[in-house]
């Protein structure tokens, strides 16, 4: 007698490459979208967050692949803590599910986080997708959920400041665990404090250190590798203060970084939405 396992989705990722996904044929005005100026042969492909996708914008998705451009894996500690949840991890032609056993009780655990390595397939890829300013060489995107409410569809790349797509301010400087940060006025003491940049705006430090003061010293060092990988803030009177992603020693062709926590946000589509680049 045979018997069929069920499977609840807990999440997905969706990135929307404008460059990629461009139509001409379909009308923007169903979507809600100002048509003044739409040139349907040149402006890129609208991507609608609904759960209602007209039949054009499907035809246009059944022809798109981001395996082709990007590959998208847990990290080592997340891998692991999947195997031990009995979830699974599937990439999709848009991105990736992760998946479980309705039989199988989550902890109910606002902790809970999955991290998830973004590289590069086609090196091409980064000149296709626009940037502002530019994009950031030698440094790493970061997206997550942390410290919001929960949504059934949610846009990571949002910033209210410039937009719905990934922007320079996604973007952080990769770090080792030890970090050296120069001094403001140098061989002077003073207290260095490390945040988690994702954690509650009023959240303790996580890290403390007292440095004397040494003759001729112009840099700190920190030695934060007891830290996990991930984004974390540094500040202190004799320094400026600076933001950095702490991490990746030993994956170096890492092009971003998508930290979730689950927790309350059971089925949640999460959106990544990436401009064509102008030319």
């Amino acid at each position: 007698m045979g018997f069929q396992i069920t499977y609840n989705k807990l999440f997905e990722v969706a990135f929307w490459h404008h460059a990629q996904l461009r139509t001409s044929s379909y009308d923007p005005a169903l979507f809600g979208y100002d048509t003044v100026g739409y040139d349907p042969l040149t402006s890129p492909f609208i991507i609608p967050l609904s759960t209602v996708v007209p039949d054009e914008v499907g035809r246009r998705l059944l022809n798109f692949d981001l395996r082709n451009l990007l590959h998208i894996r847990p990290n080592p500690e997340t891998a692991e803590l999947l195997k031990q949840l009995g979830l699974v991890f599937k990439t999709t032609t848009l991105g990736f599910w992760v998946v479980y056993n309705e039989l199988r009780d989550l902890p109910a655990d606002d902790a809970l986080r999955f991290t998830f390595d973004v590289a590069l397939v086609a090196p091409e890829f980064i000149d296709q997708v626009e940037v502002k300013p530019d994009w950031p060489r030698g440094k790493v995107f970061h997206l997550s959920n942390a410290q919001q409410p929960p949504e059934n569809r949610y846009l990571l790349s949002d910033n209210a400041a410039v937009g719905e797509v990934l922007h320079s301010n996604h973007f952080f400087e990769r770090r080792g665990r030890i970090v050296r940060v120069p001094q403001l006025a140098p061989g002077s003491a003073t207290t260095l404090e490390v945040f988690d940049a994702l954690a509650a705006a009023a959240a303790p430090p996580i890290f403390t250190v007292d440095f004397p003061a040494v003759n001729q010293q112009t840099e700190y060092e920190l030695d934060l590798r007891p830290l996990r990988e991930g984004r974390y803030r540094i500040n202190g009177p004799n320094i400026n203060e600076i933001t950095l992603y702490l991490g990746l020693e030993n994956r170096p062709g890492i092009l971003g970084v998508i930290d979730l926590f689950p927790n309350a946000w059971e089925g949640t589509i999460y959106d990544i939405r990436l401009a064509e680049a102008t030319v």
